[in-house]
């Protein structure tokens, strides 16, 4: 298996990191939702 070069991670990264973002907003949100 080939390893991904540095810049492949880090377009990765800058590509992926928004929907993370998003995503871990959206679980607090729920998360916060149910407990308060």
């Amino acid at each position: 298996m080939k390893f991904l070069s540095l810049t492949t991670l880090r377009a990765l990264a800058r590509l992926s990191l928004p929907m993370v973002v998003s995503h871990g907003s959206f679980a607090v949100m729920v998360f916060s939702d149910r407990w308060f």
